[in-house]
């Protein structure tokens, strides 16, 4: 992790922290992050992932953006979290 990721880390994780519920879920989707795993329940249905994994991938993606793309996406989260 380079040093502008880790100055910007602790700022998108507390403005993760401040989204609503359906915010969250809708950043996961922009970052590409499946809310489901690939096991199916006795109706067939998909089985939804533990929050706290996908709060980890969402954060392991952050990581990986170009730093145009980080920047935008901490603007975006900071506003919704207001």
């Amino acid at each position: 992790m380079n040093k502008n990721i880790k100055y910007k880390f602790p700022e998108f994780s507390e403005a993760l922290l401040k989204l609503k519920p359906e915010e969250f879920l809708g950043v996961a989707h922009f970052l590409g992050v499946k809310l489901y795993t690939e096991e199916k329940d006795e109706k067939n249905n998909p089985v939804p992932k533990d929050a706290e994994l996908i709060i980890n991938e969402v954060l392991a993606k952050y990581e990986t953006l170009g730093r145009k793309v980080r920047r935008e996406l901490l603007k975006i989260v900071k506003q919704a979290g207001k």
